[in-house]
């Protein structure tokens, strides 16, 4: 009888530890599992941030080098013929190399299938120098950052003098459908524009 009244007695203690059990551990282990699978979600959402961060800086560092290739492409191709500008190149390029122009004339040309799509504009001038000043100012003409295309090259020598007297034609290019060029040129009659020599 003693023995009996100890374990009823004891049941109670044993029943309270179980309902304690189950109603804080149990939900305990279930909030730890909540709270991890939110953790879980908010660095698959990171990782994703990160991921378009980066997309968005990548492109951004594209869009930055097409910009940089468009500025270059407006400078080699402009969207007039510019040739008072392209004259100033002229004589800069001329001041470097040593070489002197004596004169340079623009005309611009008459559209045809290979130049669909650009205005051409032709360029005549007259150079004179030593063989490496008239190389090195054809040279710097062609790695200008304006587009340059050479069509004639005519030289003649002057061997008691040391010098070669150059009658050089080359092509300049701007967008299709500029009226400057017209306006610039005056209609298709060749403008002569005589510059300073070299010192």
């Amino acid at each position: 009888m003693r023995l009996r009244s100890i374990v009823v007695g004891a049941i109670p203690p044993i029943v309270v530890a179980a309902l304690w059990l189950g109603a804080v551990v149990v939900p305990t282990g279930n909030a730890a599992g909540e709270l991890q699978d939110r953790r879980d979600a908010s660095d698959a959402e990171l990782l994703q941030l990160a991921a378009v961060l980066e997309n968005s800086r990548a492109a951004n560092e594209q869009l930055a080098a097409m910009n940089e290739q468009l500025d270059q492409l407006a400078v080699a191709v402009p969207v007039s013929p510019d040739v008072a500008g392209f004259v100033r190149l002229v004589d800069v390029l001329a001041d470097e190399s040593d070489a002197v122009v004596s004169s340079v004339t623009p005309q611009a040309e008459q559209p045809s299938t290979a130049s669909a799509g650009v205005e051409v504009t032709s360029v005549s001038m007259t150079l004179q120098g030593t063989y490496p000043e008239v190389m090195s100012f054809i040279e710097r003409l062609l790695t200008a950052d304006r587009l340059v295309e050479v069509r004639s090259v005519d030289l003649t020598s002057d061997t008691a003098a040391g010098a070669l007297f150059v009658d050089l034609t080359v092509a300049i290019f701007s967008e299709p459908g500029s009226g400057a060029a017209r306006s610039e040129l005056v209609g298709d009659t060749a403008v002569g524009i005589t510059l300073e020599a070299a010192g």
